[in-house]
């Protein structure tokens, strides 16, 4: 293997929803980056354009998912990459005692785990049946495989959600369950599972958060952007079903 070369994506063609947010937007600009044809995916267009097309669909409902992934396919042609990037929630979602009650959990779980497993399906059918094979990349996060430390909410007006631990944990199961479907078909389906990422927190979480990971600091967009770019890139060719933490050590402890 020619291990510089084995990191491009040149003549690739990648997808990554949520192009417009902080993650999906570090994601894309790694893939173009790395040679990749880009097409983001969000449902409103970035701040900054990007070098690359950014169109405007929605697939956080799980009923249109399967036809958005369809109709995307169909008007850009067969995509060799795909990564869910999008974070589509409820106004409240991650404010103290917010995103537990049984409306808000179900309306979450629903456009951030029921809607990316059905889009997730979909493409991974579609690389099945094209017999080209593809890399498929979901976003999780540490505490879909650890609880969170609860002391680090003490005082904050924020707080994990019950429902995201379910959605993150159910992102990693299903990340699995298409590795296991699709292998033979040379579909490669991966999970990052990123700790937290700065985004001017308040900052006495931002300390306490920092004090328990080994590496003593949050993680920028682009620490996350490096291990997704070899997931989906052929130096991880034999690399399937892995839900990849990216966290600094947090779960080192």
């Amino acid at each position: 293997m020619n291990f510089p070369s084995s990191f491009s994506l040149e003549g690739r063609r990648a997808v990554v929803t949520g192009a417009a947010g902080r993650i999906g937007r570090a994601i894309a600009d790694a893939c173009d980056a790395a040679g990749a044809d880009v097409l983001g995916v969000d449902i409103r267009r970035p701040d900054a354009a990007p070098p690359y097309q950014v169109v405007e669909r929605d697939f956080s409902d799980p009923l249109t998912a399967e036809q958005a992934v369809q109709d995307l396919l169909a008007a850009n042609g067969a995509v060799d990459i795909w990564v869910n990037a999008a974070y589509p929630r409820t106004e409240n979602w991650g404010r103290k005692s917010a995103g537990n009650t049984p409306a808000e959990w179900q309306a979450n779980v629903t456009m951030q785990l029921t809607a990316a497993c059905v889009a997730s399906a979909a493409v991974a059918r579609s690389m099945a049946q094209a017999d080209t094979g593809g890399a498929i990349l979901n976003i999780s996060s540490i505490y879909g495989l650890v609880a969170p430390d609860f002391a680090l909410y003490e005082g904050q007006d924020m707080e994990t959600p019950a429902a995201y631990a379910a959605i993150k944990g159910g992102l990693g199961a299903h990340t699995r369950y298409l590795a296991g479907q699709y292998g033979q078909q040379q579909v490669r389906v991966n999970a990052l599972a990123p700790g937290g990422v700065f985004a001017n927190q308040p900052e006495g979480f931002v300390s306490a958060y920092e004090a328990k990971t080994a590496l003593g600091r949050m993680a920028s967009e682009a620490d996350i952007a490096g291990p997704a770019l070899f997931l989906v890139s052929p130096a991880a060719s034999y690399i399937t079903g892995v839900v990849l933490p990216v966290d600094g050590g947090w779960t080192v402890y």
